[in-house]
């Protein structure tokens, strides 16, 4: 991860919301917890979240806790390949 950070102006003028979560609920393609992914983003000065786990929801209820908790706004999601061939 770079050590570059924004300035509080560049927060302002451009808002960043990462879409793209995902946690150790989605195998061989995701790390940390949920809770390891928000306090990631605040630490970054995101001002919300998007959990897409591959496959499954299974961290949104987490998600969904602490962002009311502590206010922060959230995206709840997940990411599904849908096979045409049946």
């Amino acid at each position: 991860m770079s050590d570059r950070k924004l300035t509080p102006e560049q927060l302002e003028k451009f808002p960043f919301v990462d879409l793209n979560h995902k946690t150790h609920f989605s195998l061989l393609a995701g790390v940390g917890s949920v809770s390891d992914h928000y306090k990631m983003a605040q630490e970054l000065g995101h001002k919300g979240m998007c959990l897409a786990d591959k496959g499954n929801m299974s961290g949104v209820l987490e998600l969904y806790n602490i962002g009311k908790k502590e206010k922060f706004p959230f995206i709840l999601a997940t990411e599904m390949f849908v096979d045409g061939s049946s």
